[in-house]
């Protein structure tokens, strides 16, 4: 990632709350959004999900306390078939979706859920060193992909967690805070 004062870079700015338990990331990813979106000609709900996706593994990758990846991998048999978003330690990322874009039609307000219902995500942490391998699998929660994310935080994490996001196409903030 980028640490800039520039406002159009990506950031990751890590917080903690002295005087009580919460601790969290702030995530503005802006320039790595546009370059991986500019490269797909993907539908609104799709890049918006995908960048929402890619926040969040952001977030929770930057937390490692080893170097490696952490990547966040979808897969369902309906309209969105697989995304992935993948964060090194190292600060890249990247991300892929796809999709049927013939039964696309009319979801231009399409709840995450509904592109990917009976889906499920694989959470999962790689370290470099070892090759060890660390992941949580879970299904895809009726709403957004938050909802995925406080179902992992709560079932296998067992974290109380509160996490927003705001996005537009382009461009995508994400607020995290642990309790």
């Amino acid at each position: 990632m980028i640490e800039s004062k520039n406002f159009t870079f990506d950031k990751i700015i890590p917080f903690t709350l002295k005087k009580s338990k919460i601790r969290g990331r702030f995530v503005k990813l802006d320039n790595s959004i546009s370059k991986i979106l500019n490269r797909h000609n993907y539908e609104l709900p799709i890049a918006l999900s995908l960048s929402e996706i890619l926040s969040v593994s952001c977030c929770i990758g930057s937390l490692l306390k080893f170097n490696g990846n952490f990547i966040i991998q979808g897969s369902s048999k309906e309209i969105l078939k697989t995304v992935l978003a993948d964060y090194s330690s190292n600060g890249s990322i990247r991300a892929y979706a796809s999709y049927d874009s013939k039964n696309f039609e009319n979801k231009t307000l399409a709840s995450f859920d509904e592109l990917m219902p009976k889906g499920h995500f694989a959470f999962t942490a790689i370290e470099n060193k070892s090759n060890k391998r660390y992941q949580g699998i879970i299904p895809v929660q009726k709403g957004n992909f938050i909802h995925s994310v406080y179902y992992y935080f709560k079932n296998s994490e067992q974290v109380n967690s509160e996490i927003v996001c705001f996005s537009n196409n382009y461009e995508k903030n994400l607020f995290q805070q642990q309790f």
